[in-house]
């Protein structure tokens, strides 16, 4: 198209003019603004098409971020918060395996910094999280074995170290909470209980170990002395202060996350 404008421009001026030196001087202003005349318009649409590509890229980028990273790690926070409030630790292998995908390293760059921070401590967890599970069991241990010597066949308490406390009103099973929990919680089974079932009495609440009904006059004092143990025991206390800290980190993320997925 630009050749055949300037071979019209040529012609035009070779018909208009006999001198050459006037026509010369003419013909290249006359190319000069013919040239510009159509580069001025093309240009545009050039520029026009190359901003429309980049949006339409930006935009599909960050489609493919709200359903391949973004969502998918909104949902797998949320559940590693829900375990956590309960005192469970969380499986990680989600999170590994969102950590794996391309996508996580062009995400929002604010949002990949909580969310990688997050994940190292929830790894540091797992070891602090691993050390208070075996103390409490220790723990746990130690308080039965002081009950079980003063138990008839106490062998028998000794197959399981499992221990429970168990609700009734009217001969009807009201519920059962384990003292391992109610241990992590920093609460006593009958309070548990109690919180859940506000009309239960002391008297409707019974203690098992390995099954088998333990006299309360000795299951009271055996839990007392384990709560004043984890009170004390730094490794538990560890843990439970890092949770906590944790959990304010994981709702500032989930936070972040939610902006993204709008």
């Amino acid at each position: 198209m630009v050749f055949l404008e300037l071979v019209h421009i040529s012609d035009r001026c070779r018909r208009g003019s006999g001198k050459v030196s006037t026509c010369g001087a003419f013909d290249m202003n006359a190319v000069i603004d013919g040239i510009l005349g159509i580069i001025g318009p093309l240009s545009g649409v050039i520029i026009g098409a190359i901003l429309s590509y980049f949006i339409f890229k930006r935009q599909k980028t960050s489609e493919r971020l709200t359903e391949g990273i973004y969502r998918p790690l909104l949902g797998q926070v949320g559940q590693i918060f829900e375990k956590m409030q309960h005192r469970e630790m969380p499986d990680l292998k989600i999170f590994d395996q969102i950590r794996l995908d391309g996508m996580y390293y062009v995400m929002d760059e604010k949002v990949k910094e909580k969310a990688s921070q997050v994940y190292q401590r929830l790894k540091d967890y797992q070891n602090a999280y691993a050390t208070s599970v075996g103390r409490i069991d220790k723990i746990i241990d130690e308080e039965v074995e002081k009950v079980v010597v003063q138990l008839k066949d106490p062998e028998k308490y000794r197959r399981g170290r499992g221990v429970a406390f168990s609700a009734f009103t009217e001969g009807q099973f009201m519920g059962r909470i384990n003292l391992e929990y109610c241990l992590r919680m920093g609460k006593d089974p009958l309070q548990v209980l109690k919180e859940e079932k506000p009309r239960l009495k002391d008297s409707n609440i019974e203690c098992l170990i390995a099954g088998y009904t333990v006299d309360r006059r000795l299951a009271d004092p055996m839990v007392e002395s384990a709560l004043k143990k984890v009170n004390e025991d730094l490794d538990i206390q560890e843990e439970s202060s890092l949770r906590n800290s944790l959990l304010i980190d994981l709702q500032g993320l989930i936070e972040m996350l939610k902006k993204q997925v709008v």
